[in-house]
């Protein structure tokens, strides 16, 4: 499909001393008939919410909404301070632990106030339309989960909230914690200055697989080599345009993220 007129980044803050979240947002579906459903999203490493402009285009004649928000650290949303990026790959697991659980309350608070602020319709009596769908897209997850998995740390309004609206938690391709798993930033054959070049190509790729019936994933997945049999990476059919939009591999998260496989 040709590549699609975004519309303008917007920005949103749960109070004041809280992080701005910049997102994409294709608004309120014309549907009128049944509530529509919103899908909150947030990617993985190296990209940015335009990951999902394609996703947009298509969401409002099947009556969805999509929020694509940028993580901390990517344009617009406030980033990190530097010693804490600094600290964190070296610092004892309680604090690497304290960071996720504040990424995640960040996350839920961001989509507490889009609710409110937007009017966004909870979920129906039957469960099948209105509400929202969180997702997260490869270490995106990570956020996502630790947003859901924190409420308890949220003001009951927020719980209440999260009880009516959010009905769904959508983990699409989190990276895998198998033994034989492979990162491209841990991997230090791969000179520092290549590998998050070679990486944004590598996260596009397919991979051939072998019998999946066994349920042995380490040994029937490739995720070293991508096939030159299947489909060539997703990354070789954008545009220069669409590249140069999605793509962030001189973000900082990438350092604080690094910690997680140490």
């Amino acid at each position: 499909m040709s590549w699609y007129t975004l519309p303008p980044t917007t920005s949103l803050s749960a109070g004041s001393e809280s992080p701005v979240f910049a997102y994409i947002d294709n608004g309120e579906p014309l549907i009128a008939a049944v509530p529509y459903t919103t899908i909150v999203a947030t990617y993985g490493l190296a990209y940015n919410a335009h990951t999902f402009s394609r996703v947009l285009a298509l969401a409002p004649k099947h009556n969805f909404r999509i929020v694509a928000v940028n993580r901390r650290c990517y344009g617009g949303s406030t980033s990190f301070a530097q010693e804490q990026m600094s600290a964190l790959p070296t610092a004892p697991d309680e604090e690497k632990a304290i960071f996720v659980r504040a990424t995640g309350i960040d996350f839920a608070a961001f989509v507490d106030r889009f609710i409110r602020a937007n009017n966004i319709p909870p979920t129906s009596p039957d469960g099948k339309s209105g509400g929202i769908a969180i997702l997260g897209w490869s270490a995106g997850y990570g956020v996502v989960i630790s947003a859901l998995a924190n409420l308890e740390h949220m003001l009951l309004a927020t719980q209440a909230l999260f009880k009516s609206h959010v009905r769904r938690l959508v983990m699409q391709e989190p990276p895998p914690l198998s033994p034989g798993a492979w990162f491209f930033e841990m991997d230090g054959s791969i000179p520092q200055k290549h590998r998050r070049r070679m990486g944004t190509n590598w996260i596009t790729s397919y991979f051939n697989r072998g019998d999946l019936s066994t349920r042995d994933r380490p040994f029937v997945l490739s995720h070293l080599v991508p096939s030159i049999s299947t489909r060539a990476p997703s990354i070789y059919n954008m545009s220069q345009q669409e590249f140069v939009t999605i793509v962030g591999e001189t973000v900082s998260e990438l350092e604080v993220m690094a910690f997680c496989g140490k």
